[in-house]
């Protein structure tokens, strides 16, 4: 159980490297595609996201997020091949740490250091400078919970996955 641990913790360290570097590019190409994960404030403010973002965000976020999965389930697959035996825990555990490891460091790292505490211009939208939804902290711990939750419903079918193959 310390290897599928061990190698889920990896997995879920290499995913966050991913992911903070792909959100943060394209946060610089345009901030605006992101707007649905900003505060209900700022949201209202900036009006609704351009037909161009949302384009973008499927062109560029739905690639990543794909990118994402495949990594894990990749690594996932590897853990499997390294292991003697590998059943329903496993599968679960594995899926469970490295997906919530991204969790985490997306709350500590990405929402509140940089987003609420350093708040680079580059992902504040125009106009909305000094709203309080940029100082939210509570915004991000739900979101966090709500990715948990998610989290969870996401190992449990991968455990079950791994029962019936």
């Amino acid at each position: 159980m310390t290897a599928v641990l061990e190698h889920a913790l990896w997995t879920g360290l290499a995913l966050s490297i991913y992911l903070s570097a792909a959100f943060f590019g394209i946060a610089l190409l345009n901030q605006e595609i992101w707007l649905d994960d900003l505060p209900r404030d700022i949201q209202e403010v900036w009006g609704p996201q351009s037909p161009k973002a949302v384009r973008q965000k499927w062109m560029l976020g739905l690639p990543v997020l794909l990118v994402a999965l495949a990594g894990v389930v990749w690594a996932t697959l590897r853990m499997v091949e390294a292991a003697e035996s590998v059943g329903f825990m496993e599968l679960f555990l594995h899926t469970f740490v490295a997906l919530s490891v991204f969790n985490l460091v997306d709350l500590l790292i990405l929402d509140w250091l940089i987003l609420v505490r350093i708040r680079p211009d580059f992902v504040v939208l125009p106009g909305t400078e000094g709203l309080a939804g940029y100082a939210d902290y509570r915004f991000h711990a739900n979101a966090f919970l709500v990715g948990t939750v998610g989290i969870l419903v996401i190992s449990l079918l991968a455990g079950a996955a791994g029962l019936l193959l």
